[in-house]
């Protein structure tokens, strides 16, 4: 929102599930703007997107990410930014912001949007207890006014935590790890994932448990991991939650765009 229309200039449309879901973006927009301390931060940045634009964008938007160091440096702002840069000159701050501000237009925009169309055919519901009683956005907790959302967003939290930290508890700490995505996933975490995790190698076992000797390597595999894999599911478990599963989003057809406009 500009300086001359802040949010709670809006009018009110009566239709408390639509005000919370733009307070929502709203928050979603600043934080993309103001860029990002490291790379864990762009990761849990993306899963609240995921939430707060109720699965609309592809999956693939998100596993496409596990590979775009260049996009990586744009959206950090600090010094975590020349891990990803050839040299620490490579992009100015000028250009790292018209980036932010590009991958909103081409992304972010077009998706909230479709959130907001999308939640329009309900925003007349009210998903408390009581039907009659008076609601206010201000202090609502609950996005876009759905309890089971918001717990779904807190287990999602907590697991890519655990991931991006390295997984507590040894072999048997992984397996829970696993079982839970079930839950934090909606049941969209795909299956080949989860043993794949566990039986494919030492190494992979020993990364996902901070066990390995490299420990940059690790972190940086169990951020492409998130990328790659829980991001889209999170993504997918936000759309059936919310009823959406089968539908074709139209995103990428909206969209017409990939990273490298982002890039050139």
């Amino acid at each position: 929102m500009s300086a001359d229309h802040p949010p709670d200039s809006r009018p009110n449309f009566g239709r408390p599930a639509l005000e919370n879901l733009e307070d929502a973006h709203d928050v979603l927009i600043a934080e993309l703007r103001d860029g990002f301390a490291d790379l864990d931060a762009v990761i849990h940045w993306h899963r609240r997107l995921a939430v707060r634009t109720l699965g609309c964008l592809d999956g693939g938007f998100y596993a496409d990410l596990r590979t775009e160091g260049k996009v990586w440096a744009a959206l950090i702002t600090s010094g975590e930014r020349e891990k990803f840069l050839t040299s620490a000159d490579a992009i100015s701050e000028e250009s790292a912001l018209e980036t932010r501000l590009d991958y909103e237009a081409t992304f972010v925009l077009p998706a909230t949007e479709m959130a907001f169309r999308s939640l329009r055919k309900s925003a007349a519901e009210y998903f408390g207890e009581d039907r009659d009683e008076t609601v206010t956005v201000a202090g609502e907790e609950f996005h876009a006014m759905r309890p089971a959302l918001s717990h779904l967003e807190e287990r999602q939290e907590a697991m890519l935590d655990d991931l991006l930290d390295g997984v507590d508890g040894g072999r048997s700490g992984l397996l829970d790890w696993l079982r839970d995505l079930n839950g934090a996933t909606f049941g969209q975490i795909h299956p080949r994932f989860q043993s794949q995790a566990y039986k494919e190698s030492d190494v992979l076992r020993r990364v996902l448990l901070d066990e390995y000797h490299d420990d940059a390597a690790a972190k940086r595999t169990r951020q492409r991991l998130a990328f790659a894999y829980l991001l889209p599911a999170f993504n997918a478990g936000v759309r059936t939650l919310v009823g959406k599963a089968g539908e074709d989003t139209g995103i990428d057809e909206q969209l017409g765009a990939t990273m490298e406009s982002l890039k050139a």
